[in-house]
């Protein structure tokens, strides 16, 4: 008795299926990765060179009793600062100088710092939050604008 698996005919039809599950895993597994990756892409991210330019500025730190929740930039041109207390949030936005048409609450040598994103949206900052924060962001960069370069921005 000679085995089916002998013939070249039997192996055809494996080979079919074979070929179809493997494309039926390929397409399976491939969106999942491209979704995996574009919600990275979107996650807050700061370049070193950023970093180093707000003075090493770090998650979790407190600036003038708020926390720094998260460092993204630069993207458009942007380095973006959001901070919270209390469930109230805000964000710093950093700015070559000359790239805005608003005009900024506080300049250094080189850029401009800029406040918004409020949430929840209806609330009123603390009296004097944006005058600290901003002049305490202003700090940081004046002490490392002179030697730190930020592409893309």
């Amino acid at each position: 008795m000679t085995s089916a698996w002998k013939s070249p005919r039997a192996w055809v039809p494996a080979l079919v299926a074979l070929s179809c599950a493997l494309g039926l895993l390929v397409a399976w597994v491939d969106p999942v990765k491209r979704q995996a990756q574009a919600q990275d892409a979107r996650a807050p991210r700061i370049t070193d060179e950023g970093r180093a330019l707000l003075g090493g500025l770090a998650e979790g730190e407190r600036l003038m009793g708020w926390t720094v929740q998260a460092l993204d930039g630069p993207r458009d041109g942007l380095l973006h600062i959001e901070l919270g207390r209390d469930q109230v949030g805000f964000a710093l936005m950093v700015a070559t100088k000359g790239t805005r048409a608003e005009s900024a609450p506080v300049e250094t040598e080189r850029y401009v710092i800029f406040y918004g994103h409020v949430h929840p949206p209806e609330t009123i900052l603390p009296d004097g939050t944006i005058r600290a924060t901003t002049h305490a962001l202003a700090r940081r960069i004046r002490a490392q604008e002179a030697t730190v370069v930020v592409p893309g921005m």
